[in-house]
């Protein structure tokens, strides 16, 4: 089950890894998951060390993998109905625990300008609409 420890794990690591140069960051990462680099497939193995995980969240299919890294599947569907993970989301983002990576604010009116950065990509974070 994963706590807020793990989470907070978790943020730290990928900091941490950010934080490297990026030649450094094959050897640094083990796991590279990819709510961000959905569209990049294997394209990110380069920043996974040699048998690290690569989690995709959109499918995989029967793609072989490289060099030993280990391809873990996530399907939303499974865990649709753990809503006690978004509240657990909530409740750290709310205390501080986790900061989200926020690229921009947006009105409801401006989210095609939202939609564009997203699309123009180099974002260091996700636009958020703020209703």
């Amino acid at each position: 089950m994963t706590n807020r420890a793990q989470w907070a794990r978790i943020e730290a690591a990928l900091d941490e890894i950010l934080a490297l140069p990026e030649a450094q960051w094959p050897e640094a990462s083990a796991r590279l998951a990819d709510g961000d680099t959905a569209l990049l497939a294997e394209e990110s193995f380069g920043a996974i060390r040699d048998g690290g995980v690569y989690i995709p969240v959109r499918g995989w299919g029967d793609k072989p993998a490289e060099r030993g890294i280990r391809i873990k599947p996530v399907f939303v569907s499974e865990v649709l109905e753990r809503t006690e993970w978004l509240e657990l989301l909530r409740e750290m983002i709310a205390a501080a625990e986790i900061k989200l990576r926020v690229a921009g604010e947006y009105s409801p009116e401006r989210a095609a300008d939202a939609q564009r950065a997203l699309n123009a990509g180099g974002l260091r974070g996700r636009p958020v609409i703020l209703f």
